[in-house]
Protein backbone atom coordinates (compact mmCIF):
# COMPACT_ATOMS: atom_id res chain seq x y z
CA UNK A 1 0.00 0.00 0.00
CA UNK A 2 2.70 2.71 0.68
CA UNK A 3 4.46 1.81 -3.01
CA UNK A 4 1.59 2.62 -4.01
CA UNK A 5 0.87 5.88 -2.35
CA UNK A 6 4.34 6.80 -3.19
CA UNK A 7 4.05 5.93 -7.11
CA UNK A 8 1.02 8.41 -7.05
CA UNK A 9 2.70 11.17 -5.74
CA UNK A 10 5.67 10.88 -7.98
CA UNK A 11 3.27 10.34 -11.01
CA UNK A 12 2.77 12.10 -13.97
CA UNK A 13 -0.97 11.39 -14.95
CA UNK A 14 -1.57 10.93 -18.27
CA UNK A 15 -4.99 11.29 -19.84
CA UNK A 16 -5.31 9.61 -23.03
CA UNK A 17 -6.45 11.82 -26.33
CA UNK A 18 -6.42 15.24 -23.88
CA UNK A 19 -5.03 17.59 -25.91
CA UNK A 20 -5.51 20.56 -24.00
CA UNK A 21 -7.03 21.47 -20.23
CA UNK A 22 -7.63 24.60 -18.45
CA UNK A 23 -8.37 24.52 -14.57
CA UNK A 24 -8.39 28.25 -14.17
CA UNK A 25 -6.96 27.28 -10.05
CA UNK A 26 -4.22 29.82 -9.97
CA UNK A 27 -4.52 33.20 -10.80
CA UNK A 28 -3.19 33.06 -14.48
CA UNK A 29 -1.99 36.57 -15.11
CA UNK A 30 -1.94 36.40 -18.82
CA UNK A 31 -0.11 33.56 -19.40
CA UNK A 32 -2.75 30.57 -18.86
CA UNK A 33 -1.02 26.88 -18.08
CA UNK A 34 -2.36 24.03 -20.35
CA UNK A 35 -2.14 20.93 -17.80
CA UNK A 36 -2.44 18.71 -20.90
CA UNK A 37 0.67 16.41 -21.72
CA UNK A 38 0.61 19.05 -25.18
CA UNK A 39 1.42 21.88 -22.53
CA UNK A 40 -0.21 24.62 -24.79
CA UNK A 41 -0.57 27.29 -23.11
CA UNK A 42 -2.83 30.20 -23.60
CA UNK A 43 -2.38 34.17 -23.39
CA UNK A 44 -5.37 35.83 -21.13
CA UNK A 45 -6.48 39.16 -22.12
CA UNK A 46 -8.64 41.41 -19.81
CA UNK A 47 -10.01 38.24 -18.07
CA UNK A 48 -10.54 37.93 -14.20
CA UNK A 49 -9.39 35.34 -11.64
CA UNK A 50 -11.68 34.47 -9.09
CA UNK A 51 -10.56 31.83 -6.20
CA UNK A 52 -14.67 30.45 -5.79
CA UNK A 53 -15.16 28.68 -9.34
CA UNK A 54 -17.09 25.33 -9.36
CA UNK A 55 -13.80 23.33 -8.72
CA UNK A 56 -11.30 25.49 -6.98
CA UNK A 57 -10.58 28.43 -9.02
CA UNK A 58 -12.23 30.09 -12.61
CA UNK A 59 -11.73 32.86 -14.53
CA UNK A 60 -14.28 35.62 -15.44
CA UNK A 61 -14.93 36.95 -18.64
CA UNK A 62 -16.25 40.42 -18.73
CA UNK A 63 -18.66 40.36 -22.31
CA UNK A 64 -16.72 42.80 -24.11
CA UNK A 65 -13.17 42.37 -24.27
CA UNK A 66 -11.96 39.49 -21.98
CA UNK A 67 -10.71 36.60 -24.45
CA UNK A 68 -7.79 33.37 -24.01
CA UNK A 69 -5.97 32.93 -27.37
CA UNK A 70 -4.29 29.58 -27.34
CA UNK A 71 -1.38 29.05 -29.79
CA UNK A 72 -2.32 26.67 -33.01
CA UNK A 73 -1.02 23.23 -32.33
CA UNK A 74 -1.17 20.14 -34.65
CA UNK A 75 -3.29 18.28 -31.69
CA UNK A 76 -6.06 21.32 -31.97
CA UNK A 77 -6.77 19.86 -35.66
CA UNK A 78 -8.42 16.77 -35.18
CA UNK A 79 -7.23 15.60 -38.43
CA UNK A 80 -10.27 13.19 -38.34
CA UNK A 81 -13.65 12.97 -37.18
CA UNK A 82 -13.25 12.88 -33.84
CA UNK A 83 -13.42 15.79 -31.15
CA UNK A 84 -15.11 16.68 -27.45
CA UNK A 85 -15.24 20.42 -25.73
CA UNK A 86 -16.13 20.27 -22.32
CA UNK A 87 -16.35 22.77 -19.66
CA UNK A 88 -18.67 24.58 -16.51
CA UNK A 89 -20.10 27.59 -17.58
CA UNK A 90 -21.76 30.57 -14.78
CA UNK A 91 -23.75 32.61 -17.60
CA UNK A 92 -24.16 36.13 -16.14
CA UNK A 93 -25.91 37.46 -19.37
CA UNK A 94 -26.49 35.58 -23.02
CA UNK A 95 -25.10 38.55 -25.47
CA UNK A 96 -26.37 38.48 -28.89
CA UNK A 97 -24.52 36.26 -31.84
CA UNK A 98 -22.61 33.23 -31.02
CA UNK A 99 -20.20 33.64 -28.20
CA UNK A 100 -17.86 30.77 -28.09
CA UNK A 101 -16.63 28.38 -25.43
CA UNK A 102 -14.11 27.60 -27.95
CA UNK A 103 -13.78 27.53 -31.33
CA UNK A 104 -11.00 27.35 -33.90
CA UNK A 105 -10.94 29.06 -37.63
CA UNK A 106 -13.48 31.93 -38.40
CA UNK A 107 -16.57 31.41 -40.80
CA UNK A 108 -16.41 30.34 -43.68
CA UNK A 109 -15.39 26.71 -46.20
CA UNK A 110 -11.43 26.32 -46.22
CA UNK A 111 -10.89 28.54 -43.13
CA UNK A 112 -13.45 27.10 -40.60
CA UNK A 113 -12.51 24.28 -38.22
CA UNK A 114 -14.62 23.47 -35.59
CA UNK A 115 -16.66 25.83 -33.34
CA UNK A 116 -18.43 25.30 -29.67
CA UNK A 117 -20.87 28.28 -28.77
CA UNK A 118 -23.93 29.87 -27.08
CA UNK A 119 -26.15 31.67 -28.99
CA UNK A 120 -29.21 32.97 -26.88
CA UNK A 121 -28.02 30.50 -24.04
CA UNK A 122 -28.56 27.78 -25.55
CA UNK A 123 -25.49 25.37 -26.77
CA UNK A 124 -24.26 24.76 -30.00
CA UNK A 125 -21.52 22.66 -31.43
CA UNK A 126 -20.62 22.74 -35.35
CA UNK A 127 -17.41 21.40 -37.50
CA UNK A 128 -16.88 22.23 -41.06
CA UNK A 129 -16.13 19.61 -42.79
CA UNK A 130 -12.93 18.97 -45.01
CA UNK A 131 -14.90 17.35 -47.87
CA UNK A 132 -16.99 20.07 -48.97
CA UNK A 133 -16.13 22.92 -46.83
CA UNK A 134 -19.71 22.85 -45.31
CA UNK A 135 -20.68 23.29 -41.49
CA UNK A 136 -22.97 20.82 -39.77
CA UNK A 137 -24.29 22.20 -36.52
CA UNK A 138 -26.11 20.45 -33.61
CA UNK A 139 -28.12 23.21 -31.99
CA UNK A 140 -28.95 22.29 -28.59
CA UNK A 141 -32.60 23.01 -27.48
CA UNK A 142 -32.19 24.48 -23.91
CA UNK A 143 -31.25 27.38 -22.36
CA UNK A 144 -28.67 27.37 -19.07
CA UNK A 145 -29.25 28.84 -15.99
CA UNK A 146 -27.94 32.40 -15.44
CA UNK A 147 -25.98 33.01 -12.39
CA UNK A 148 -25.43 29.21 -11.70
CA UNK A 149 -22.88 26.77 -12.80
CA UNK A 150 -23.80 24.83 -16.38
CA UNK A 151 -21.99 21.79 -17.27
CA UNK A 152 -21.21 22.06 -21.18
CA UNK A 153 -19.88 19.60 -23.77
CA UNK A 154 -19.95 18.78 -27.05
CA UNK A 155 -19.11 15.45 -28.79
CA UNK A 156 -18.65 14.47 -32.40
CA UNK A 157 -17.78 10.61 -33.02
CA UNK A 158 -17.47 10.69 -36.88
CA UNK A 159 -21.07 9.82 -36.98
CA UNK A 160 -23.21 12.66 -34.74
CA UNK A 161 -22.59 15.38 -32.90
CA UNK A 162 -24.03 15.63 -29.69
CA UNK A 163 -24.31 18.59 -27.58
CA UNK A 164 -24.84 17.69 -23.48
CA UNK A 165 -26.51 19.95 -20.86
CA UNK A 166 -25.46 18.74 -17.11
CA UNK A 167 -24.98 15.71 -18.62
CA UNK A 168 -28.50 15.56 -20.64
CA UNK A 169 -28.45 15.32 -24.68
CA UNK A 170 -30.11 18.69 -25.84
CA UNK A 171 -29.03 18.32 -29.18
CA UNK A 172 -28.23 16.23 -31.84
CA UNK A 173 -26.68 16.35 -35.50
CA UNK A 174 -25.86 12.97 -38.01
CA UNK A 175 -22.92 14.06 -39.80
CA UNK A 176 -19.93 12.03 -41.18
CA UNK A 177 -16.42 13.22 -42.42
CA UNK A 178 -12.90 14.07 -41.68
CA UNK A 179 -13.31 18.04 -39.74
CA UNK A 180 -11.31 20.97 -41.73
CA UNK A 181 -7.78 21.59 -40.68
CA UNK A 182 -6.42 25.32 -40.57
CA UNK A 183 -2.95 25.24 -39.54
CA UNK A 184 -2.95 28.91 -39.18
CA UNK A 185 -5.95 29.63 -36.75
CA UNK A 186 -5.77 29.69 -33.02
CA UNK A 187 -7.99 28.67 -30.91
CA UNK A 188 -10.36 31.51 -29.09
CA UNK A 189 -11.87 31.15 -25.68
CA UNK A 190 -14.64 33.33 -25.09
CA UNK A 191 -14.16 35.32 -28.72
CA UNK A 192 -15.78 34.63 -31.87
CA UNK A 193 -12.92 34.89 -33.96
CA UNK A 194 -12.60 38.13 -35.66
CA UNK A 195 -15.95 39.69 -34.68
CA UNK A 196 -16.52 41.39 -31.18
CA UNK A 197 -18.67 38.74 -29.72
CA UNK A 198 -17.79 37.90 -26.16
CA UNK A 199 -19.02 35.55 -23.54
CA UNK A 200 -20.28 37.10 -20.09
CA UNK A 201 -20.17 35.04 -17.48
CA UNK A 202 -17.25 32.63 -15.41
CA UNK A 203 -15.84 29.48 -17.03
CA UNK A 204 -13.56 26.22 -15.02
CA UNK A 205 -12.18 23.12 -16.08
CA UNK A 206 -11.89 23.45 -20.02
CA UNK A 207 -11.33 20.74 -21.79
CA UNK A 208 -10.58 19.50 -25.38
CA UNK A 209 -10.47 15.98 -26.37
CA UNK A 210 -9.17 14.83 -30.19
CA UNK A 211 -11.59 12.01 -29.38
CA UNK A 212 -15.59 11.93 -29.15
CA UNK A 213 -16.62 10.81 -25.63
CA UNK A 214 -19.36 9.06 -24.76
CA UNK A 215 -22.13 10.39 -22.07
CA UNK A 216 -20.83 7.98 -20.00
CA UNK A 217 -17.27 9.36 -20.09
CA UNK A 218 -18.62 12.85 -20.11
CA UNK A 219 -21.11 12.45 -16.95
CA UNK A 220 -17.51 11.00 -15.28
CA UNK A 221 -15.71 13.72 -15.78
CA UNK A 222 -19.02 16.10 -14.79
CA UNK A 223 -19.26 14.43 -11.54
CA UNK A 224 -15.57 13.22 -10.70
CA UNK A 225 -13.79 16.04 -12.52
CA UNK A 226 -10.24 16.06 -14.54
CA UNK A 227 -8.11 18.69 -11.89
CA UNK A 228 -7.40 15.75 -9.18
CA UNK A 229 -5.89 13.16 -12.66
CA UNK A 230 -3.52 15.70 -13.76
CA UNK A 231 -2.03 17.40 -10.65
CA UNK A 232 0.39 14.66 -9.24
CA UNK A 233 0.21 13.75 -5.59
CA UNK A 234 -3.71 14.97 -5.52
CA UNK A 235 -6.71 12.40 -5.40
CA UNK A 236 -7.16 10.81 -8.69
CA UNK A 237 -10.67 11.02 -9.01
CA UNK A 238 -11.13 10.49 -13.34
CA UNK A 239 -12.15 7.39 -14.67
CA UNK A 240 -9.51 5.26 -14.81
CA UNK A 241 -10.26 3.97 -18.60
CA UNK A 242 -8.68 6.90 -19.54
CA UNK A 243 -5.80 7.27 -17.17
CA UNK A 244 -2.34 6.52 -17.36
CA UNK A 245 0.45 7.13 -14.37
CA UNK A 246 3.79 7.32 -15.06
CA UNK A 247 6.68 7.70 -12.50
CA UNK A 248 9.17 10.48 -13.20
Amino acid sequence: VMTMIICLTNAVAKIEHLVLYYDYDKDPGNKVEDLSEVKNDGTATNTKWIKDGKIGGALEFNGKSSVIEVPHHDKLNPGGDQLTVIAWYQPRNFPAGHPPIARKGQVGAGVGCWGFDTPGGQPRGFVYLAKDGAASVAQGQETMSKDKWNHLAMAYNGKKIQIYLNGKVIGSQATTGKINENDKAPVWISKKANENIWLDGVMDDLAIFNVGLTAAEIKTYMNEGITMAVRPGMKLAVSWARVKSLVQ
